[in-house]
């Protein structure tokens, strides 16, 4: 795949690629960490008896997207962290990101930058 699926493409065309690429990646991931968010709500919501339960349910979901992601608990636990401000904090960083205008990088960078700020005109 790596040696010929461009080899007779134009520089014009393998740029394309490169961008479709990007664009499509961009779009996964937005998708992907919006269906984390949904898991993190629908497990770990405040409203739900489960927090008193003997186990962690945040640890617990992180091990279900572990899973599925194929990636190690800790990772697992900060793409939790990453959903959860694009759903609750950072509507339009989402919207960004769904749309494929900004990179899984800079989203991370974002949401891991605003973590401590409160005020919801900043966020803004």
């Amino acid at each position: 795949m790596f040696d010929s699926e461009f080899a007779a493409a134009s520089d014009e065309e393998v740029v394309a690629a490169i961008e479709d690429g990007a664009l499509q990646e961009a779009i996964g991931g937005a998708r992907r960490l919006a269906a984390i968010a949904e898991l993190t709500r629908r497990r770990v919501d405040d409203g739900d008896e489960r927090v008193l339960w003997a186990f962690d349910p945040w640890d617990s979901a992180a091990a279900e997207v572990a899973a599925a992601m194929r990636i190690g608990h800790r990772r697992a636990s900060g793409q939790m962290r990453i959903a959860q401000a694009l759903r609750d904090r950072l509507p339009q960083v989402a919207a960004l990101y769904w749309k494929g205008v900004i990179s899984s990088r800079v989203v991370a960078a974002i949401t891991w930058g605003t973590h401590l700020v409160d005020d919801e005109q900043a966020l803004r």
